[in-house]
């Protein structure tokens, strides 16, 4: 991840543009003695997230252009890795002629289910590094992870996040990039022809962005009580979040209180969308299509709530805990930890902890949060 340096870190010649590849002379000043093997391999992705090999490209001209270095492990260690990982975590195909574009396959799935799943409360993980990633697809070393509050796309806490590389919304992208570092691993399992190998990676690495987007809006579509996803439903959930962006609404508040429009228990002026000048218009679209759907209100708005919560671990509640905890106090502590068990059940003598900051100074996370 080092070799790469955002347009913002353009100091020095060569380093112009998003992506800048390390010269071997480069690589063994950082390696030093380390063995390494430099390849002509490489994954172009474009602006789409779709992929493309090329065979010797100049990376100071094709600035999507990501190079690849080999790993140490022989053909047999990396075999006996796999059947390990095939073994331990996914048994059901151990069987399988193809067990390496089948493990693929199965991680990108889950993999994207699980980084949905992030987003969809308002998680960022913040520093999702190969390293960080796990072959079962759980959640990993994510020390410096917070919640976002109010949503902006750019949200970024980490004190080493300087350029926002894994940003709530950046997250997508880096799991494209992951699983293409997971994808190059598995080249020389994959056919004695390494270029049909690519070739056959590189067809499943291009589901990536389009299963994304099937889980991403199908779990957004259920946040609004809209089913099922298409392309106008897709239009409805992207005009909602440009709402949240430009207005400057909190994320998690938001859901809650659309179901209280929704059952008419709160009104627009009493909610977080009262200073939005787009907001009524969306919700015109959005009642229509739901009694297009013929649902029953008040099943839509239960699951809704089923599927927002209505506490998530804030930020300045969180640090206020630790430090009274420092302090000897753990009540604070106690107090949340029996809330978060249950999210979704909201409680009107814990009002406190359903809101945001009420200041606007940046939180920053570290590697040890």
């Amino acid at each position: 991840d080092g070799g790469f340096y955002s347009a913002e870190d353009a100091d020095s010649e060569g380093k112009e543009g998003n992506f800048y590849c390390w010269t071997e002379t480069e690589l063994k000043t950082v390696l030093g003695e380390s063995e390494f093997t430099l390849t002509k391999r490489y994954f172009g992705i474009t602006a789409n997230g779709n992929f493309e090999d090329h065979s010797d490209p100049d990376p100071l001209k094709n600035q999507n252009v990501l190079s690849i270095v080999n790993s140490n492990l022989t053909e047999d260690e990396l075999k006996t890795l796999l059947n390990y990982v095939i073994d331990r975590h996914y048994p059901s195909f151990k069987n399988s002629q193809n067990k390496s574009i089948d493990l693929l396959k199965i991680i990108l799935d889950k993999q994207i289910d699980l980084v949905v799943n992030w987003m969809r409360v308002g998680f960022i993980h913040g520093v999702m590094n190969t390293d960080n990633m796990s072959i079962s697809c759980e959640t990993i070393d994510y020390g410096p992870c917070a919640f976002m509050d109010y949503y902006d796309p750019k949200t970024v806490f980490s004190s080493i996040d300087v350029a926002g590389r894994y940003c709530y919304g950046n997250q997508p992208a880096i799991l494209v990039w992951n699983l293409s570092k997971l994808a190059e691993a598995l080249i020389p399992l994959i056919d004695d022809d390494e270029q049909k190998s690519i070739e056959k990676l590189t067809e499943v690495l291009q589901a990536v962005m389009p299963s994304f987007e099937k889980y991403f809006y199908s779990e957004m579509g259920e946040k609004l009580g809209i089913d099922p996803i298409n392309q106008k439903n897709i239009n409805l959930v992207k005009d909602y979040l440009k709402i949240l962006d430009s207005d400057s609404i909190d994320f998690t508040l938001s859901f809650r209180d659309l179901s209280k429009i929704l059952n008419k228990t709160k009104s627009i002026e009493d909610s977080v969308f009262k200073n939005s000048g787009d907001f009524k218009k969306w919700t015109e679209d959005w009642m229509i299509k739901i009694i297009t759907e013929k649902t029953n209100l008040k099943d839509i708005t239960k699951k809704m709530d089923l599927t927002n919560p209505s506490y998530i671990p804030r930020n300045h509640i969180i640090e206020d805990a630790l430090e009274n905890a420092v302090n000897g106090d753990m009540n604070l502590i106690n107090e949340i930890l029996e809330l978060y068990k249950k999210p979704f059940d909201e409680n009107e003598h814990t009002e406190t902890f359903k809101k945001p900051s009420e200041t606007n100074t940046p939180f920053v996370t570290f590697c040890g949060t």
